[in-house]
Protein backbone atom coordinates (compact mmCIF):
# COMPACT_ATOMS: atom_id res chain seq x y z
CA UNK A 1 0.00 0.00 0.00
CA UNK A 2 1.18 3.43 -1.16
CA UNK A 3 1.93 5.94 1.75
CA UNK A 4 1.33 9.62 0.70
CA UNK A 5 4.47 12.03 2.20
CA UNK A 6 2.35 13.22 5.03
CA UNK A 7 1.68 9.73 5.93
CA UNK A 8 5.65 8.45 5.82
CA UNK A 9 6.84 11.89 7.21
CA UNK A 10 4.85 11.20 10.08
CA UNK A 11 6.31 7.80 10.50
CA UNK A 12 9.73 8.96 10.57
CA UNK A 13 8.78 11.31 13.62
CA UNK A 14 6.92 8.68 15.68
CA UNK A 15 9.93 6.48 14.78
CA UNK A 16 12.70 9.12 16.38
CA UNK A 17 10.19 9.78 19.15
CA UNK A 18 10.50 6.13 20.06
CA UNK A 19 14.02 6.56 19.69
CA UNK A 20 14.35 9.04 22.08
CA UNK A 21 12.09 7.86 24.63
CA UNK A 22 14.65 3.85 24.74
CA UNK A 23 17.33 6.08 24.78
CA UNK A 24 15.59 8.24 27.98
CA UNK A 25 14.64 5.20 29.86
CA UNK A 26 18.29 3.97 30.07
CA UNK A 27 19.99 4.37 33.16
CA UNK A 28 18.95 4.25 37.03
CA UNK A 29 15.56 3.94 38.73
CA UNK A 30 14.72 6.77 41.09
CA UNK A 31 12.99 7.01 44.15
CA UNK A 32 9.48 7.05 42.76
CA UNK A 33 10.16 4.15 40.58
CA UNK A 34 11.72 1.99 43.36
CA UNK A 35 8.54 2.59 45.69
CA UNK A 36 6.25 1.40 42.76
CA UNK A 37 8.74 -1.73 42.46
CA UNK A 38 8.53 -1.92 46.43
CA UNK A 39 4.62 -1.87 46.45
CA UNK A 40 4.76 -4.45 43.34
CA UNK A 41 7.15 -7.08 45.38
CA UNK A 42 5.44 -6.67 48.46
CA UNK A 43 1.94 -7.88 47.16
CA UNK A 44 1.41 -11.51 46.92
CA UNK A 45 -1.58 -11.66 44.68
CA UNK A 46 -2.77 -8.92 42.42
CA UNK A 47 -5.41 -7.66 44.77
CA UNK A 48 -3.14 -6.95 47.33
CA UNK A 49 -2.12 -3.54 45.10
CA UNK A 50 -5.08 -1.88 46.27
CA UNK A 51 -4.15 -2.55 49.97
CA UNK A 52 -1.25 -0.13 49.55
CA UNK A 53 -3.48 3.33 49.62
CA UNK A 54 -0.72 5.70 48.41
CA UNK A 55 -0.61 8.21 46.02
CA UNK A 56 3.35 6.67 44.82
CA UNK A 57 0.99 3.72 43.85
CA UNK A 58 -0.46 4.00 40.38
CA UNK A 59 -2.55 1.09 40.22
CA UNK A 60 -2.11 -0.07 36.07
CA UNK A 61 1.51 0.44 36.39
CA UNK A 62 2.26 -1.30 39.60
CA UNK A 63 -0.10 -4.31 38.56
CA UNK A 64 2.45 -4.11 35.29
CA UNK A 65 5.48 -4.09 37.68
CA UNK A 66 3.91 -7.24 39.90
CA UNK A 67 3.17 -8.97 36.95
CA UNK A 68 6.79 -9.02 35.40
CA UNK A 69 8.62 -9.66 38.93
CA UNK A 70 12.09 -8.56 39.33
CA UNK A 71 14.19 -7.58 35.93
CA UNK A 72 17.42 -7.38 35.68
CA UNK A 73 17.27 -5.04 32.99
CA UNK A 74 15.66 -1.89 33.94
CA UNK A 75 14.19 -0.60 31.18
CA UNK A 76 12.12 -3.73 31.45
CA UNK A 77 10.58 -1.48 34.58
CA UNK A 78 9.19 1.08 32.17
CA UNK A 79 8.21 -1.04 28.70
CA UNK A 80 4.56 -0.02 29.86
CA UNK A 81 5.38 3.63 29.40
CA UNK A 82 6.97 3.52 26.59
CA UNK A 83 4.99 1.44 24.99
CA UNK A 84 1.80 3.66 25.55
CA UNK A 85 3.63 6.85 24.90
CA UNK A 86 4.24 5.99 21.86
CA UNK A 87 0.18 4.69 21.42
CA UNK A 88 -0.78 8.32 23.06
CA UNK A 89 1.94 9.72 20.30
CA UNK A 90 -0.03 7.92 17.77
CA UNK A 91 -3.22 8.64 18.39
CA UNK A 92 -2.85 12.27 19.07
CA UNK A 93 -1.35 12.63 15.66
CA UNK A 94 -4.44 10.49 14.21
CA UNK A 95 -7.02 12.89 16.04
CA UNK A 96 -5.57 16.62 14.72
CA UNK A 97 -5.44 14.71 10.50
CA UNK A 98 -8.37 13.38 11.24
CA UNK A 99 -10.32 16.49 12.59
CA UNK A 100 -7.89 18.70 10.69
CA UNK A 101 -5.73 17.54 8.30
CA UNK A 102 -2.08 16.38 7.70
CA UNK A 103 -0.24 19.52 8.48
CA UNK A 104 -1.76 19.68 12.01
CA UNK A 105 -1.32 15.77 12.31
CA UNK A 106 2.44 16.73 11.58
CA UNK A 107 3.07 19.68 13.73
CA UNK A 108 0.96 17.68 16.41
CA UNK A 109 3.54 14.72 16.29
CA UNK A 110 6.47 17.18 16.14
CA UNK A 111 5.12 19.33 19.36
CA UNK A 112 4.38 16.24 21.04
CA UNK A 113 7.21 14.30 20.24
CA UNK A 114 10.11 16.44 21.17
CA UNK A 115 8.36 17.97 24.42
CA UNK A 116 10.51 17.29 27.65
CA UNK A 117 7.31 16.59 29.53
CA UNK A 118 6.61 13.52 27.19
CA UNK A 119 9.64 12.25 26.99
CA UNK A 120 10.57 12.37 30.84
CA UNK A 121 7.28 10.49 31.86
CA UNK A 122 6.82 8.39 28.74
CA UNK A 123 10.21 6.62 29.95
CA UNK A 124 9.92 6.68 33.35
CA UNK A 125 7.51 3.40 35.13
CA UNK A 126 4.78 5.09 36.73
CA UNK A 127 1.26 5.99 35.57
CA UNK A 128 1.48 8.90 33.59
CA UNK A 129 2.34 7.65 30.39
CA UNK A 130 -0.49 5.07 30.30
CA UNK A 131 -2.67 7.79 31.82
CA UNK A 132 -2.27 9.98 28.72
CA UNK A 133 -3.04 6.88 26.27
CA UNK A 134 -6.07 6.25 27.80
CA UNK A 135 -6.97 9.76 27.70
CA UNK A 136 -6.35 10.42 24.05
CA UNK A 137 -8.04 7.26 23.15
CA UNK A 138 -10.93 7.90 24.86
CA UNK A 139 -11.08 11.25 23.03
CA UNK A 140 -11.09 9.42 19.75
CA UNK A 141 -13.37 6.78 20.18
CA UNK A 142 -16.16 8.65 21.64
CA UNK A 143 -16.73 12.31 20.40
CA UNK A 144 -17.87 10.46 16.85
CA UNK A 145 -20.36 9.06 19.26
CA UNK A 146 -21.47 12.02 21.26
CA UNK A 147 -21.74 13.92 17.76
CA UNK A 148 -23.94 10.96 16.59
CA UNK A 149 -26.13 10.73 19.96
CA UNK A 150 -26.23 14.39 21.24
CA UNK A 151 -27.57 15.45 17.92
CA UNK A 152 -31.97 16.16 18.09
CA UNK A 153 -32.44 14.43 14.58
CA UNK A 154 -31.54 11.09 15.58
CA UNK A 155 -27.52 11.05 14.58
CA UNK A 156 -28.71 11.59 10.80
CA UNK A 157 -26.65 14.28 10.77
CA UNK A 158 -23.54 12.38 12.12
CA UNK A 159 -24.48 9.13 11.11
CA UNK A 160 -22.84 5.71 12.70
CA UNK A 161 -24.46 2.26 12.61
CA UNK A 162 -25.97 0.49 15.98
CA UNK A 163 -22.80 -1.77 15.64
CA UNK A 164 -20.07 1.22 15.78
CA UNK A 165 -22.11 2.98 18.24
CA UNK A 166 -22.18 0.49 21.03
CA UNK A 167 -18.81 -0.53 20.19
CA UNK A 168 -17.65 3.11 20.61
CA UNK A 169 -19.29 2.95 24.26
CA UNK A 170 -18.03 -0.02 25.21
CA UNK A 171 -14.44 0.84 24.86
CA UNK A 172 -14.89 3.87 26.05
CA UNK A 173 -15.76 2.45 28.86
CA UNK A 174 -12.96 -0.27 29.08
CA UNK A 175 -10.27 3.09 28.25
CA UNK A 176 -11.93 4.86 31.17
CA UNK A 177 -11.77 1.95 33.37
CA UNK A 178 -7.76 1.61 32.58
CA UNK A 179 -7.48 5.60 32.60
CA UNK A 180 -8.94 5.81 36.51
CA UNK A 181 -6.20 2.63 37.26
CA UNK A 182 -3.30 4.56 35.65
CA UNK A 183 -3.79 8.03 37.76
CA UNK A 184 -6.62 9.75 39.36
CA UNK A 185 -6.30 13.15 37.23
CA UNK A 186 -8.09 10.90 34.95
CA UNK A 187 -11.06 12.53 36.22
CA UNK A 188 -10.33 15.79 34.40
CA UNK A 189 -10.89 14.54 31.13
CA UNK A 190 -14.02 13.07 31.94
CA UNK A 191 -15.23 16.56 33.07
CA UNK A 192 -14.81 18.08 29.47
CA UNK A 193 -16.11 15.31 28.01
CA UNK A 194 -19.20 15.96 30.19
CA UNK A 195 -19.33 19.92 29.34
CA UNK A 196 -18.90 18.92 25.80
CA UNK A 197 -21.62 16.73 25.70
CA UNK A 198 -24.26 19.49 27.96
CA UNK A 199 -22.24 21.98 25.63
CA UNK A 200 -24.21 19.96 22.19
CA UNK A 201 -27.06 19.05 23.67
CA UNK A 202 -28.03 22.61 24.67
CA UNK A 203 -26.54 24.20 21.38
CA UNK A 204 -28.82 22.21 19.13
CA UNK A 205 -32.54 23.82 18.91
CA UNK A 206 -35.44 21.08 19.50
CA UNK A 207 -37.50 20.79 16.73
CA UNK A 208 -40.70 22.55 17.67
CA UNK A 209 -42.05 21.91 20.99
CA UNK A 210 -40.75 18.06 20.31
CA UNK A 211 -39.12 16.99 24.19
CA UNK A 212 -37.48 14.49 22.51
CA UNK A 213 -35.19 16.40 20.58
CA UNK A 214 -33.68 16.98 24.01
CA UNK A 215 -34.09 13.48 26.08
CA UNK A 216 -33.26 11.33 23.73
CA UNK A 217 -29.44 12.64 23.57
CA UNK A 218 -29.49 13.32 27.40
CA UNK A 219 -30.22 9.67 28.15
CA UNK A 220 -27.35 8.25 25.54
CA UNK A 221 -24.85 10.99 27.51
CA UNK A 222 -26.54 9.00 31.26
CA UNK A 223 -25.62 6.00 29.45
CA UNK A 224 -22.14 7.05 28.28
CA UNK A 225 -21.20 8.02 31.32
CA UNK A 226 -22.71 5.85 33.63
CA UNK A 227 -19.77 3.47 33.99
CA UNK A 228 -16.72 5.75 33.86
CA UNK A 229 -18.88 8.09 36.68
CA UNK A 230 -19.92 4.55 39.45
CA UNK A 231 -16.54 2.92 38.51
CA UNK A 232 -14.93 5.93 40.12
CA UNK A 233 -17.23 6.29 42.83
CA UNK A 234 -16.09 2.90 43.67
CA UNK A 235 -12.39 3.52 43.50
CA UNK A 236 -12.62 6.50 45.22
CA UNK A 237 -14.37 4.34 48.25
CA UNK A 238 -11.84 1.86 47.84
CA UNK A 239 -8.53 3.58 47.53
CA UNK A 240 -8.98 7.49 46.99
CA UNK A 241 -10.51 8.10 50.34
CA UNK A 242 -8.33 6.26 51.85
CA UNK A 243 -4.43 7.59 50.28
CA UNK A 244 -1.70 8.87 51.88
CA UNK A 245 0.29 11.27 50.23
CA UNK A 246 4.17 10.16 49.91
CA UNK A 247 5.20 13.60 51.47
CA UNK A 248 8.08 16.21 48.96
CA UNK A 249 8.53 20.23 48.44
CA UNK A 250 5.56 22.35 48.86
CA UNK A 251 5.54 24.47 45.97
CA UNK A 252 3.43 27.17 45.00
CA UNK A 253 0.46 26.73 43.02
CA UNK A 254 1.75 29.98 40.72
CA UNK A 255 4.99 28.42 40.81
CA UNK A 256 4.05 25.08 39.57
CA UNK A 257 1.80 26.22 36.70
CA UNK A 258 4.22 28.60 35.51
CA UNK A 259 6.85 25.56 35.62
CA UNK A 260 4.52 23.84 33.59
CA UNK A 261 3.31 26.38 31.01
CA UNK A 262 7.43 26.42 30.80
CA UNK A 263 8.04 23.15 30.08
CA UNK A 264 5.23 22.87 27.56
CA UNK A 265 6.78 25.67 25.56
CA UNK A 266 10.73 24.65 26.37
CA UNK A 267 11.42 28.08 28.21
CA UNK A 268 13.05 28.27 31.22
CA UNK A 269 12.12 27.07 34.94
CA UNK A 270 12.43 30.23 36.62
CA UNK A 271 10.79 32.83 37.69
CA UNK A 272 10.42 35.90 34.70
CA UNK A 273 10.09 32.87 31.88
CA UNK A 274 7.53 31.18 34.24
CA UNK A 275 5.34 34.17 33.96
CA UNK A 276 6.12 34.39 30.51
CA UNK A 277 5.63 30.90 29.86
CA UNK A 278 2.02 31.43 31.39
CA UNK A 279 0.92 34.34 29.39
CA UNK A 280 2.27 32.78 25.96
CA UNK A 281 -0.22 29.85 26.81
CA UNK A 282 -3.00 31.67 28.36
CA UNK A 283 -2.93 33.34 24.49
CA UNK A 284 -2.18 29.82 22.74
CA UNK A 285 -5.56 29.27 24.65
CA UNK A 286 -7.70 32.20 23.67
CA UNK A 287 -6.45 32.35 20.44
CA UNK A 288 -6.61 28.57 19.53
CA UNK A 289 -10.39 28.53 21.19
CA UNK A 290 -11.22 31.32 19.00
CA UNK A 291 -10.18 29.88 16.21
CA UNK A 292 -12.48 27.00 16.62
CA UNK A 293 -15.11 28.79 17.19
CA UNK A 294 -14.99 31.08 14.23
CA UNK A 295 -14.42 27.77 12.35
CA UNK A 296 -17.96 26.35 13.90
CA UNK A 297 -15.91 23.51 15.40
CA UNK A 298 -17.65 22.44 18.28
CA UNK A 299 -14.61 21.29 19.84
CA UNK A 300 -13.88 24.77 20.79
CA UNK A 301 -15.79 24.09 23.93
CA UNK A 302 -13.82 20.39 25.28
CA UNK A 303 -10.50 22.12 25.19
CA UNK A 304 -10.80 25.35 27.35
CA UNK A 305 -12.49 22.88 29.81
CA UNK A 306 -9.65 20.64 29.70
CA UNK A 307 -6.90 22.98 29.97
CA UNK A 308 -8.01 25.07 32.16
CA UNK A 309 -11.83 25.02 33.61
CA UNK A 310 -10.97 20.97 34.84
CA UNK A 311 -7.50 21.53 36.31
CA UNK A 312 -9.25 24.68 38.27
CA UNK A 313 -11.80 22.29 39.47
CA UNK A 314 -9.31 19.73 40.45
CA UNK A 315 -7.50 22.35 42.68
CA UNK A 316 -10.36 23.91 44.17
CA UNK A 317 -11.85 20.58 45.22
CA UNK A 318 -9.01 19.07 46.62
CA UNK A 319 -6.82 21.65 47.42
CA UNK A 320 -3.69 19.69 47.53
CA UNK A 321 -0.57 20.33 50.15
CA UNK A 322 1.55 19.11 47.43
CA UNK A 323 1.01 19.79 43.80
CA UNK A 324 3.41 19.12 40.59
CA UNK A 325 3.60 20.00 37.00
CA UNK A 326 3.21 15.94 36.30
CA UNK A 327 -0.20 16.13 37.74
CA UNK A 328 -1.44 18.20 34.31
CA UNK A 329 0.53 15.95 32.15
CA UNK A 330 -2.87 14.68 30.12
CA UNK A 331 -3.22 18.20 29.52
CA UNK A 332 -0.31 17.82 26.90
CA UNK A 333 -1.34 16.63 24.23
CA UNK A 334 -4.85 18.86 24.65
CA UNK A 335 -2.46 21.86 24.24
CA UNK A 336 -0.11 21.00 21.25
CA UNK A 337 -3.91 20.01 19.90
CA UNK A 338 -4.70 23.22 20.16
CA UNK A 339 -1.11 24.92 18.99
CA UNK A 340 -0.86 22.98 15.66
CA UNK A 341 -4.24 23.53 14.90
CA UNK A 342 -3.43 27.83 15.62
CA UNK A 343 0.11 27.41 13.58
CA UNK A 344 -1.40 25.88 10.88
CA UNK A 345 -4.40 28.21 10.50
CA UNK A 346 -1.77 31.22 10.62
CA UNK A 347 0.30 29.20 8.21
CA UNK A 348 -2.53 28.74 5.30
CA UNK A 349 -4.15 32.20 6.03
CA UNK A 350 -0.10 33.73 5.15
CA UNK A 351 0.70 30.90 2.98
CA UNK A 352 -2.39 32.45 0.75
CA UNK A 353 -0.14 35.79 -0.04
CA UNK A 354 3.34 35.14 0.72
CA UNK A 355 4.14 31.04 0.92
CA UNK A 356 7.51 31.27 1.91
CA UNK A 357 6.96 33.92 4.83
CA UNK A 358 4.51 31.25 6.01
CA UNK A 359 6.74 28.60 5.80
CA UNK A 360 9.80 29.94 7.52
CA UNK A 361 7.72 31.76 10.35
CA UNK A 362 6.18 28.23 11.12
CA UNK A 363 9.68 26.72 11.35
CA UNK A 364 11.08 29.20 13.01
CA UNK A 365 8.40 28.74 15.93
CA UNK A 366 9.18 25.29 15.60
CA UNK A 367 13.03 25.41 15.63
CA UNK A 368 12.51 27.77 18.73
CA UNK A 369 10.37 25.08 20.30
CA UNK A 370 12.47 22.52 19.39
CA UNK A 371 15.78 23.92 21.04
CA UNK A 372 14.32 24.64 23.98
CA UNK A 373 12.93 20.66 24.56
CA UNK A 374 16.32 20.07 23.02
CA UNK A 375 18.46 21.24 26.21
CA UNK A 376 16.34 19.63 28.65
CA UNK A 377 16.30 16.01 26.70
CA UNK A 378 20.20 15.96 26.36
CA UNK A 379 20.80 15.77 30.22
CA UNK A 380 17.96 13.51 30.34
CA UNK A 381 19.62 10.97 27.98
CA UNK A 382 23.42 11.53 29.23
CA UNK A 383 22.46 11.42 33.00
CA UNK A 384 18.83 9.70 33.46
CA UNK A 385 17.48 10.23 36.44
CA UNK A 386 20.49 9.52 38.52
CA UNK A 387 23.75 7.57 39.05
CA UNK A 388 23.15 5.72 41.89
CA UNK A 389 24.75 2.25 41.15
CA UNK A 390 28.30 3.90 40.15
CA UNK A 391 28.23 5.62 43.32
CA UNK A 392 27.55 2.91 46.06
CA UNK A 393 29.88 0.64 43.42
CA UNK A 394 32.63 3.06 43.81
CA UNK A 395 32.01 3.69 47.63
CA UNK A 396 32.05 -0.25 47.84
CA UNK A 397 35.60 -0.16 45.82
CA UNK A 398 37.48 2.47 47.73
CA UNK A 399 36.73 0.47 51.69
CA UNK A 400 39.30 -0.84 53.65
CA UNK A 401 37.35 -2.24 55.69
CA UNK A 402 33.79 -3.95 55.96
CA UNK A 403 30.92 -3.12 56.31
CA UNK A 404 31.12 0.67 55.02
CA UNK A 405 28.96 2.79 57.04
CA UNK A 406 26.88 5.46 54.83
CA UNK A 407 24.76 8.49 56.19
CA UNK A 408 23.12 10.96 54.00
CA UNK A 409 21.34 14.28 54.29
CA UNK A 410 17.87 12.47 54.66
CA UNK A 411 17.22 9.16 55.45
CA UNK A 412 14.21 8.22 53.93
CA UNK A 413 14.89 8.76 50.04
CA UNK A 414 18.61 8.24 50.63
CA UNK A 415 18.26 4.91 52.37
CA UNK A 416 16.13 3.47 50.48
CA UNK A 417 18.11 4.25 47.29
CA UNK A 418 20.85 2.93 49.04
CA UNK A 419 19.33 -0.49 50.51
CA UNK A 420 17.53 -0.78 46.75
CA UNK A 421 20.80 -0.45 44.86
CA UNK A 422 22.86 -2.42 47.32
CA UNK A 423 20.95 -5.26 46.71
CA UNK A 424 20.97 -5.37 43.01
CA UNK A 425 24.30 -5.20 43.06
CA UNK A 426 25.21 -7.45 45.55
CA UNK A 427 26.86 -5.08 48.18
CA UNK A 428 24.13 -5.95 50.44
CA UNK A 429 26.69 -6.81 52.82
CA UNK A 430 29.15 -3.97 52.20
CA UNK A 431 27.35 -0.95 52.13
CA UNK A 432 25.46 -0.45 56.36
CA UNK A 433 23.22 2.63 55.97
CA UNK A 434 23.49 4.70 59.37
CA UNK A 435 20.51 6.83 60.42
CA UNK A 436 21.08 10.31 61.36
CA UNK A 437 19.50 9.46 65.05
CA UNK A 438 22.50 6.69 65.69
CA UNK A 439 25.33 9.21 64.11
CA UNK A 440 26.55 9.90 67.82
CA UNK A 441 27.22 6.27 68.65
CA UNK A 442 28.33 4.75 65.08
CA UNK A 443 29.26 8.17 63.11
CA UNK A 444 29.37 6.95 59.48
CA UNK A 445 32.52 6.64 56.82
CA UNK A 446 30.75 8.24 53.97
CA UNK A 447 27.97 11.06 53.53
CA UNK A 448 25.60 11.50 51.06
CA UNK A 449 24.01 15.12 49.75
CA UNK A 450 21.06 15.37 47.44
CA UNK A 451 19.98 18.21 45.47
CA UNK A 452 17.90 18.96 42.94
CA UNK A 453 19.39 21.43 41.64
CA UNK A 454 21.54 21.13 38.74
CA UNK A 455 22.94 24.48 39.26
CA UNK A 456 24.18 23.97 42.69
CA UNK A 457 28.13 24.14 43.77
CA UNK A 458 28.95 21.23 46.32
CA UNK A 459 31.00 22.53 49.37
CA UNK A 460 34.62 20.75 49.61
CA UNK A 461 34.41 20.18 52.84
CA UNK A 462 31.31 20.09 55.38
CA UNK A 463 31.30 19.49 58.58
CA UNK A 464 28.36 17.21 60.07
CA UNK A 465 27.47 17.51 63.67
CA UNK A 466 28.24 14.17 65.58
CA UNK A 467 29.23 12.63 62.46
CA UNK A 468 32.79 14.36 62.05
CA UNK A 469 34.27 16.35 59.02
CA UNK A 470 33.65 15.60 55.27
CA UNK A 471 35.85 16.14 51.81
CA UNK A 472 34.35 16.20 48.46
CA UNK A 473 35.27 12.88 47.00
CA UNK A 474 32.72 12.51 44.01
CA UNK A 475 30.11 14.28 42.24
CA UNK A 476 27.11 12.46 40.47
CA UNK A 477 24.50 14.76 38.01
CA UNK A 478 21.13 13.98 37.14
CA UNK A 479 19.22 14.77 34.43
CA UNK A 480 16.32 17.02 35.97
CA UNK A 481 13.00 16.98 37.34
CA UNK A 482 12.54 12.73 38.60
CA UNK A 483 15.81 11.91 40.53
CA UNK A 484 18.76 14.20 41.71
CA UNK A 485 22.46 14.85 42.36
CA UNK A 486 24.75 13.15 44.60
CA UNK A 487 27.28 14.76 46.14
CA UNK A 488 29.47 11.78 48.04
CA UNK A 489 31.67 12.81 50.68
CA UNK A 490 34.49 10.84 52.75
CA UNK A 491 35.33 11.64 56.63
CA UNK A 492 38.67 12.95 57.26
Amino acid sequence: MTRNPAEKFSAIIIILTAGLLLLAARGDLWLDEIWSVRFATAARHPWDIFRFTHDNNHILNTLYLYLIGKQPFFIVYRLLSISTAIGALIVTGRIATRQWGAVEGILVLILTGTAFPFILYGSEARGYAPVLFFTVATVATLQPALKHACHPDGGQTHPLKPYELTTRVTVFWVLSIFGILSHATFIMVLVAFLSYALFQILIWPMAGNDLTGIIRPIMACIIFFSVPVIFLIFFYFLFLHHMVLGGGPVYKTGMVIGRAAAMLLGLPDTGFFRSTALAVAGIIVITGTMVLYQQKNRLWVFFPVMLVIAPALVLVVTAPTYLYFRYFIICLPFFYLLLARTLAVFYRFIAGKNPFAATALVALVMALFITGQTVRIIPLIVHGRGHYRAALTEIAEQAANLPVTIGSDHDFRNKLLIRFYADIEGLSGKLQYVDETAWEYAPPDWFIAHAQDRTATPRQHVTIPRAGRFRLAATYDYGGISGWRWFVYKRE
